[in-house]
């Protein structure tokens, strides 16, 4: 994992996370002149069946106007959808239901 660029890194940890912690499955979008601008990073389904997507981004960093508005439009018809910089953000963002830009 050392070769992987920083983000990739946090991805594949909140992955693995989104798993053991919280049964969830997930999926990596990878850009291409294909994917849909503003598309989530990572998107899955929690147990019970509510859809979940998650742009990953490094502390600091902010989401495009862009994903904020296709995050937003996915909780308007009932996705958990934030942005999100670490592991207790994906832990508080699911707990909550409900994301609030910092």
């Amino acid at each position: 994992m050392a070769s992987l660029k920083p983000e990739s890194r946090l991805v594949k940890r909140i992955r693995e996370h989104l798993k053991e912690k919280w049964g969830a499955t997930s999926h990596k979008v990878h850009g291409s002149v294909f994917s849909e601008t503003g598309a989530s990073d990572l998107y899955g389904t929690l147990p019970g069946g509510t859809a979940l997507y998650l742009e990953v981004k490094m502390p600091g960093k902010k989401a495009t106007p862009a994903q904020l508005a296709w995050l937003d439009a996915e909780r308007r018809i009932g996705a958990i959808a934030g942005v999100v910089t670490s592991l207790a953000e994906v832990d508080d963002l699911i707990e909550r239901g409900e994301w609030t830009e910092l």
